[in-house]
């Protein structure tokens, strides 16, 4: 049975997720020992930006950490700190969805798919909803919760239970769609169905019944699944 609606993780699913991570792993690499890219993000992602999700530091605050992480001298914090943000402004401002998201959203939504957002953020979800307008995704959700606003990291079983409970569905109805492949285990373990997103760097042949390359091929699946 096609789902009833999908829930999205925004991490690289609607937007790329890395950019800004290029860029500031680019500002500090000229002040620390070297250090790749992967190293870079996990330790951010995983030591740092979770305080951040759950709203125990303040994002500034939490880069600061990730600088004496790395050793960066005080005085040089502050200068990688002030271009940092001005920066993060930058990127914000030149951020866009990735190619066909707008025209596949608008197109579950016209199916009757209900639509909706469940991921980490460092923002509010009326936030969210409003970052996403300003890049030109214009459908209407249905619903949004951000770790911001819950106090902690998502997802979880307990946010999958609380987003069936608030669209007043069946777990069954419902899909999770995420490039992510342990935040697709938890929502299968939770009995939801699961969309797993190819990452846009790697080659897969074809769709399955779970994986697509992209999300205007996921869009084009459903639809045809409803109108059959």
């Amino acid at each position: 049975m096609p789902p009833a609606a999908l829930l999205f993780d925004l991490e690289n699913t609607l937007f790329d997720g890395t950019f800004w991570h290029r860029q500031l792993h680019q500002m500090v690499s000229r002040w620390c020992a070297p250090i790749s890219f992967a190293q870079f993000k996990a330790n951010w992602q995983n030591r740092w930006l979770p305080q951040v999700y759950s709203g125990q530091l303040e994002y500034w605050a939490a880069l600061r950490g990730l600088f004496g992480d790395l050793q960066i001298d005080g005085c040089v914090q502050a200068e990688l700190l002030a271009a940092a943000q001005a920066r993060l402004r930058s990127a914000q401002a030149g951020m866009r969805p990735f190619p066909g998201i707008p025209q596949a959203l608008s197109e579950l939504q016209r199916a009757g798919c209900r639509l909706g957002i469940l991921s980490n953020s460092i923002f509010q979800p009326d936030e969210i909803e409003g970052l996403l307008r300003r890049i030109g995704i214009q459908v209407r959700w249905d619903y949004c919760q951000t770790s911001r606003a819950l106090g902690h990291s998502l997802p979880t079983a307990l946010a999958f239970q609380a987003a069936a409970q608030a669209l007043g569905l069946t777990s069954d109805r419902l899909t999770y769609v995420s490039r992510d492949p342990n935040r697709i285990a938890l929502a299968k373990h939770c009995r939801w169905q699961t969309c797993l997103l190819a990452n846009p760097l790697q080659s897969q042949t074809a769709a399955t019944p779970e994986s697509f390359r992209c999300l205007r091929e996921l869009a084009n699946n459903l639809t045809s699944r409803r109108a059959a």
